[in-house]
């Protein structure tokens, strides 16, 4: 990964408040923690439920080993190419980092499609979601060449 220095203090940040989130309490009805942690079916209270206690935990320790292996990348300041397990972990981490960011900004594909402008520091959330997204494809990209 080239990244400069900038964008290698700015992921991480993200992952350092994704990571937080991942480890506070759960709220009820968090639109964010619905859409990283899906239901497994929302007719089947029981089917909900089972799921969690069986695979709950899985599914954050997986997206949170993710989120620390980027972190880890990004404190050696080495920009050797990644290996396989950090690839699939970069990916990992970027899909939830860009989901979580599209949620709590509100984003729909009208407000996704409308480039931010740099000069406004209120879009520059929506910026930085622009930003993981192409790194995200940048990294695909690479992966599939």
């Amino acid at each position: 990964m080239a990244l400069s220095e900038e964008e290698g203090e700015l992921l991480k940040g993200i992952v350092r408040e994704y990571l937080e989130l991942l480890d506070a309490e759960r709220e009820p009805g968090d639109p964010v923690i619905a859409r990283l942690f899906p239901s497994a079916s929302i007719d089947d209270p029981t089917l909900e439920a089972d799921f969690r206690e069986l695979a709950g935990g899985d599914l954050q320790d997986h997206k949170r080993q993710a989120a620390l292996r980027v972190l880890e990348y990004l404190d050696t300041g080495d920009r050797r190419p990644l290996t396989d397990d950090e690839q699939e972990a970069w990916l990992v981490a970027l899909t939830d980092l860009r989901l979580a960011m599209g949620v709590r900004l509100g984003v729909t594909d009208e407000t996704f499609d409308a480039f931010p402008n740099p000069n406004d520091p209120a879009q520059w959330p929506l910026a930085v979601l622009h930003y993981l997204g192409s790194l995200q494809e940048s990294l695909v990209a690479a992966l599939d060449a």
